[in-house]
């Protein structure tokens, strides 16, 4: 297939071949081999990303990993990023708050299945009346499981009626709060949920502020430069820890990769807008249907990103296709536009899973 190309990536194709006879003969000469793999690898995505394949011998490249979903070309990558803001970064996420029925039980199957260790506390023991919060952390992933104490807590409960247990809040660590939040979202137009405010305590002072993005998920931006504490103001260490944890073998999951916003079909654009708009976030790369689909359903992808590249989040929404997609289904299900999957990243996948 590849000698079907141009002169140029042949020429590759030869080099490769005898880079890999001069390292078979002398393992010393790895470097050479390294440097015709990355030649060849730049070679033929270029070729491949500009259309210049021979029109009868470009395969169908399957990924079984998920769905054998068929790709008859390669994503759209984005090379502008747009104008840089002036002031303000976004550094990377910061926490996940779920909103579920049982606060305690949702952190122990993470720490229990998923190699989680308990990192803080925050309920009646701590001055918290209204709502138990568990917060889980492995290496710099860290999930926080809220519930409401009261029955008639109006929010939480309406929440989990109409979708279950779910990701209620994307929290992101910032540079300049004032600026990312007053001279960008605020005056951009997003949906201010709560102002600035601040929180301290003897381990020094966490400023914040919460917007709305798709569906019924927020987005809350995190200042805490000059706080010590082992998570944020108003949560203490566990009160007890779980002797189970520490017999379990590590799961070496290391941050979050990206996190994935389903959409209703026709809610991508909007959603990713969204992000360019109020955030200054920009396209990172998209898929469309006609490059990622299955015989029965089809999706499209844009991952929106920060400035920096930090953080990402793909914005989904199905295509029609012969069935429903997993995220008509998971929209169906949730009860609207919500977070339908966390990418963790790991560096031995094997022994993670």
């Amino acid at each position: 297939y590849f000698r079907g190309l141009t002169e140029p990536v042949q020429n590759s194709v030869d080099n490769l071949e005898r880079s890999f006879r001069s390292y078979h003969s002398d393992p010393a000469s790895i470097d050479g081999l390294v440097e015709s793999v990355t030649c060849m690898a730049h070679l033929v995505s270029n070729y491949l990303l500009q259309g210049k394949t021979t029109s009868n011998t470009s395969p169908d490249i399957e990924f079984g990993c998920f769905e054998s979903h068929t790709y008859n070309s390669l994503m759209t990558t984005y090379t502008d990023k747009g104008p840089k803001p002036d002031k303000g970064r976004f550094l990377h996420f910061d926490h996940l708050t779920f909103w579920v029925g049982n606060a305690k039980q949702a952190a122990s199957y993470y720490c229990a299945r998923l190699g989680f260790q308990p990192l803080a506390y925050q309920g009646l023991e701590t001055g918290s009346r209204k709502v138990a919060a568990h917060a889980v952390h492995q290496n710099k992933i860290i999930f926080v499981f809220m519930s409401a104490y009261e029955p008639d807590n109006a929010e939480m409960g309406r929440h989990l009626v109409k979708h279950g247990d779910g990701v209620k809040d994307i929290a992101f660590t910032v540079e300049d709060l004032d600026s990312i939040f007053k001279t960008r979202a605020k005056e951009r137009g997003a949906k201010v949920v709560k102002d600035i405010w601040e929180e301290s305590d003897e381990e020094g002072t966490v400023r914040f502020a919460r917007v709305q993005t798709y569906g019924d998920t927020t987005h809350t931006f995190v200042e805490r430069s000059g706080y010590k504490g082992p998570f944020l103001p108003g949560f203490r260490k566990p009160l007890q820890q779980d002797v189970l944890c520490n017999k379990l073998p590590p799961t070496k999951l290391d941050f979050v990769d990206h996190i994935v916003g389903n959409q209703p079909d026709n809610g991508m654009i909007p959603a990713a807008d969204w992000y360019e708009k109020n955030l200054m976030f920009h396209r990172f790369w998209s898929v469309d249907d006609s490059q990622i689909h299955s015989e029965f359903s089809a999706l499209r992808s844009i991952v929106m990103t920060n400035w920096e590249e930090t953080i990402k989040i793909p914005i989904n929404e199905p295509a029609p296709g012969k069935k429903k997609s997993q995220i008509e289904e998971y929209v169906d299900y949730y009860g609207g536009a919500g977070v339908q999957h966390i990418a963790l990243n790991t560096q031995d996948i094997i022994t993670a899973v």
